[in-house]
C-alpha cells in the first residue's frame, strides 16, 4: 500500500489505550511503532491515531510524546470539534476523524 501512495501512519504496537498504562510504555508504544512502520515501509511515519481515540484515550502529555517523537499529527475518534476549539486550537495532535458506518456509507452513496 505504501508503494502505491497510501500514507501508513501508527495505531501503537498492542492497541494499549495510552492513558490507561505507565509513561514508560507509552514511549515504547509511539516510538517503536513508528520505527517499525518506517523499516517496512521505508518511509517516515508521520501519523498517529489514537487507539480509541476519545477524549479520555489521550491528553496533553500524549501529545506532547507524540511531537517529540516526530510525529506531525494525531488523529481521533472525535467526528468534530467545536468551531471555537478549532480556532483557538488548531492542533494537528487532536485531528478529528469521520469513522464510517454501514448507514453511512450507504447514505454517501446515495
Amino acid at each position: 500500500l505504501s508503494g502505491l501512495g497510501i500514507e501508513i501512519g501508527s495505531h501503537g504496537r498492542r492497541h494499549q489505550i495510552l492513558t490507561r498504562i505507565p509513561e514508560s510504555e507509552q514511549e515504547l508504544e509511539v516510538v517503536k511503532s513508528k520505527k517499525d512502520i518506517e523499516e517496512i515501509t521505508q518511509k517516515e511515519c508521520r501519523y498517529f491515531s489514537y487507539p480509541n481515540g476519545w477524549i479520555t484515550d489521550y491528553n496533553p502529555t500524549i501529545m506532547s510524546l507524540l511531537k517529540r517523537s516526530g510525529y506531525r499529527g494525531a488523529f481521533t475518534a472525535r467526528t468534530s470539534l467545536a468551531e471555537s476549539e478549532i480556532q483557538t486550537t488548531q492542533n494537528r495532535y487532536e485531528i478529528p476523524r469521520w469513522c464510517p458506518s454501514e448507514s453511512s456509507l450507504r447514505d454517501l452513496l446515495k
